[in-house]
């Protein structure tokens, strides 16, 4: 009886595996398409993209700070105070000596006033916004630059899902093509055991080896499926779950050349000394070209030490000797202590380094320190009440 319902449960299993596999559908996919649907679909993209523009949003937001603070007030106001009443006609000149009766000054019955005011505010000098947007701008970039790291690493991911299931592909072409190999090796040991030429063991391990690639087969197999819909949850393609990725061939195209002339990376041309060929002569080196700001720059650096390691006394010894540098004619080498050059149709030099960040230091602080000034002689002027010749306030405590 067990034998019985074990064969048909191995005969539906049988009979419904071909309706599950068949359920599976391949859909062809390129390299290419799962690289532009992931950076259309993959969330980590949209959310990097969105953070992006949200950072951008921010920056803009501090455009605010060049512009004046606008606000309109309205207010409307009905009243039958006698006081606020007769002040509300007074305040909008429409009292008449009719307005003035003890009874109507006692009862003036409901007396409306509106009032409009617009106000325009622009700070002087915001230096808490002027860094909040300085901020804004560092965010902006780091966003943009997490959104093409993010767009990168998504994209080399994608293409190593792929090339998995490339891979697991080429494996199970590779298996079916052993297993029918196999079948045929045990279907020859069967007839060689009934003939008598081998022994038993010889066929179980046949059969052994067949079990083997039928189970290898079996893991390719399920490594396609497992490989496909990693490459579906990367690439974030709303597909059906039973549907499957079929790949491009793995199978490199060879393309005959029509160039008949010897390669040179042929081994035995690579073999022949290179001094047969070339004729070694010294020379000075190439020397790399550096770019700032898409201008064409050469670095000089030194460090100043001993007594005076004030980059200033350096810059003036230098300054002096420029002089004597010579110069193709119709140049002229110029001095820049503060900005980059504009343009590149003469020489510049730009002193850099800690000159730079002493003058922006030294700058900030004159201007912090001019501010403090105005500051403080607004103050002065608001408690003594004179602009010109301010009178100490001990002086006018004593004269009262």
């Amino acid at each position: 009886m067990n034998k019985i319902k074990f064969f048909l449960i191995a005969v539906g299993y049988i009979l419904m595996n071909p309706i599950a596999i068949s359920a599976q559908t391949e859909n062809h996919i390129s390299m290419e398409s799962a690289v532009a649907i992931a950076a259309k679909n993959n969330a980590n993209i949209q959310i990097a993209e969105l953070d992006y523009r949200i950072s951008t949003a921010n920056y803009h937001q501090t455009d605010a700070v060049f512009l004046p603070q606008l606000s309109v007030n309205y207010t409307a106001i009905v009243t039958n105070n006698p006081l606020n009443a007769f002040g509300f006609l007074l305040q909008q000149g429409i009292a008449t000596p009719q307005d003035f009766e003890p009874s109507k000054l006692n009862n003036p019955g409901a007396t409306h006033n509106y009032g409009t005011s617009l106000d325009a505010k622009l700070p002087i000098f915001n230096l808490d916004m002027i860094y909040a947007r300085k901020g804004a701008k560092l965010q902006q970039d780091v966003y943009k630059y997490k959104s093409a790291y993010t767009k990168n690493y998504i994209t080399f991911e994608v293409k190593k899902a792929y090339t998995q299931l490339q891979f697991a592909y080429q494996l199970r072409q590779i298996l079916e093509g052993t297993l029918i190999d196999i079948k045929q090796i045990n279907q020859s040991v069967n007839n060689f055991y009934k003939q008598g030429l081998v022994q038993k063991s010889d066929v179980l391990n046949a059969e052994v080896q067949l079990n083997t690639v039928e189970s290898a087969l079996s893991k390719a197999t399920s490594n396609i499926e497992n490989a496909s819909e990693g490459l579906n949850l990367i690439a974030g393609n709303p597909q059906d779950k039973q549907s499957l990725y079929s790949t491009d061939s793995l199978t490199q195209e060879i393309v005959g050349f029509e160039n008949k002339e010897l390669s040179e990376t042929r081994s035995d041309i690579m073999a022949i000394p290179i001094g047969d060929l070339v004729k070694v002569t010294e020379g000075p080196k190439d020397k790399s070209i550096n770019r700032k700001d898409q201008k064409r720059v050469v670095y000089v650096t030194t460090d100043v030490a001993g007594k005076l390691e004030s980059p200033i006394y350096a810059m003036s010894d230098v300054s002096k000797n420029l002089s004597k540098v010579k110069l193709p004619d119709g140049y002229k080498l110029k001095e820049e202590y503060n900005k980059q050059p504009s343009k590149e149709d003469n020489f510049t030099l730009k002193w850099d380094g800690e000159w730079q960040i002493t003058y922006e230091v030294f700058r900030d602080l004159g201007i912090a320190f001019l501010f403090v000034l105005i500051i403080i002689y607004v103050l002065i002027v608001a408690c003594i009440s004179n602009c010109s010749t301010p009178t100490p306030l001990r002086e006018k405590a004593t004269l009262k």
